[in-house]
């Protein structure tokens, strides 16, 4: 069960990860337009300063007031959108701080998750093991390696005995001669 509920959370903290990303894409495309529309300001306001200078060389007073308002109405909104690329970067950082808080917590997880599955497993081997070793509490090892041996012995001298037949009853009959002889000699 804890299993299953760890691979919710973990399932759930991918898709806040995902939604974390796909978010910090959006406010990077915002960035670039930001950057994108800053240089095409500083274009124009450069643009404008030629204008500026050009008309104080030919003296045309209401051209220079218009251009002047332009140049403050462009610098104005340099500054709004730099204002908005520190917002956009203290976002930025905020979201890649809470990204690798959400690593950090995710590798956690997992390395939780090992432990247990380590720990069970440990837990079953023990389990398994006094299990073996209540079955096998009464039982002596080297006595029977002996008693194993001996049991060898008796089979070879058996298969002995039971290979060498013919030889046995030369010799008993030989022996039964001999008493017989013994026998009739007394």
């Amino acid at each position: 069960m804890e299993l299953s509920e760890s691979a919710d959370l973990m399932s759930d903290m991918e898709q806040n990860l995902d939604e974390i990303r796909r978010k910090h894409r959006i406010e990077e495309n915002q960035l670039r337009d930001i950057v994108d529309g800053l240089r095409h300001s500083k274009a124009r306001v450069v643009s404008l300063v030629e204008e500026v200078n050009d008309y104080i060389f030919s003296c045309k007073d209401k051209r220079v007031a218009k251009i002047a308002t332009e140049i403050q109405a462009l610098e104005r909104q340099i500054q709004a959108k730099q204002s908005e690329i520190v917002q956009i970067n203290d976002e930025s950082n905020r979201l890649s701080k809470a990204l690798s808080e959400i690593q950090v917590v995710e590798r956690n997880i997992q390395d939780n998750l090992k432990f247990r599955r380590i720990k069970r497993d440990i837990s079953d081997k023990e389990n398994i093991i006094r299990e073996l070793a209540r079955k096998v509490g009464g039982y002596d090892a080297e006595a029977y390696r002996h008693q194993s041996a001996e049991y060898s012995r008796r089979q070879s001298d058996l298969t002995a005995e039971v290979c060498m037949p013919p030889i046995w009853s030369l010799f008993n009959h030989s022996i039964s001669e001999q008493a017989c002889k013994v026998k009739s000699s007394s």
